[in-house]
């Protein structure tokens, strides 16, 4: 951690004079910002770091949280700080409530196998994310939407088009793949002119995401990426990284509360191989060639290759 205890404490007192700060930690299993566990005189929070250049981000998220709390019941943490300017702590920060629990990914090894349970409960409350709707496609900033004119652009434009540039530019996956992948987006693009309603997409719906206490969800956490889009998009990152035996069990507990759209196989492949040609060129970036390794196997899959 690059500062201290005590401008930390200066920081939260400002605001709440009353806090006393008995310890702070680093999460380990946090990947792209730095987040830390605070200890207090009155409880636990959170602080999310954010880098120059996603300074926004902190007021992004402190958005969308608020958003989903006066729409849904899902819980979410109470955002407490939102600081962008840098007037004691040299960077970008938020601070918010801790959510209590396990993450899903603790929850489920110790589940002993109630995963139907587990599965139903995810994909309920997905489905209630899903009940926020929008009047323009896009990018959510810390401003609000940046419309598109329609999902297919926001898809290519923003979503394949750049995945699909950072592997060929920046990694070393063959060049068959990225072929084949170009030619099956544009194969099926107009499935895409058929999603008119923008929809509350979270983007980064994983296990570490999603926490469980008393054997009900306690909270949803990390909006920085949410956009408005798709739904179905956020079945990518069930298919790629929750466990096999509760996927099934979360579209049931989802399909309870909200149909899926009749192309939901072939989009759903489409937002995958986009998906997976972004997390190719994310662990090249940490040279985890373990995982590289499977997410191609995932895409030749997908591919038929």
């Amino acid at each position: 951690m690059d500062i201290s205890l005590e401008y930390l404490q200066k920081a939260i007192r400002k605001s709440y004079p009353e806090i006393i700060i008995e310890s702070c930690s680093q999460y380990s299993d946090a990947y792209v910002n730095e987040v830390y566990k605070i200890e207090t005189n009155k409880g636990n929070y959170v602080l999310k770091k954010y880098d120059d250049r996603s300074s926004w981000k902190a007021r992004k998220e402190a958005l969308v949280y608020e958003l989903i709390q006066a729409k849904t019941s899902v819980p979410v943490p109470e955002i407490h700080i939102p600081d962008t300017r840098k007037t004691i702590l040299p960077f970008a920060y938020l601070l918010m409530s801790e959510i209590s629990g396990k993450t899903l990914k603790e929850y489920y090894k110790e589940s002993q196998n109630e995963y139907e349970k587990i599965g139903e409960k995810v994909g309920k409350c997905l489905a209630e994310l899903h009940s926020i709707t929008f009047n323009h496609f896009g990018f959510i900033d810390d401003r609000g939407i940046l419309p598109e004119e329609n999902w297919q652009n926001y898809f290519i434009d923003n979503l394949f088009q750049y995945s699909w540039w950072e592997a060929f530019s920046k990694t070393n996956i063959p060049e068959e793949i990225l072929y084949n992948a170009a030619s099956y987006i544009k194969k099926r693009q107009d499935l895409l002119k058929n999603i008119n309603q923008p929809t509350f997409v979270h983007a980064d719906f994983t296990q570490n995401n999603i926490k469980f206490e008393d054997e009900e969800i306690s909270g949803i956490i990390d909006v920085e990426w949410a956009f408005s889009g798709d739904p179905i998009y956020d079945f990518t990152k069930i298919e790629l990284f929750m466990p096999n035996d509760i996927k099934k069990p979360i579209i049931k507990g989802y399909q309870s509360k909200r149909d899926l759209n009749s192309d939901f196989n072939e989009l759903s492949t489409i937002y995958l191989i986009e998906k997976a040609l972004r997390l190719y060129y994310f662990n090249s970036k940490r040279k985890d060639e373990k995982e590289k390794a499977r997410i191609l196997n995932i895409i030749k899959k997908h591919l038929n290759l």
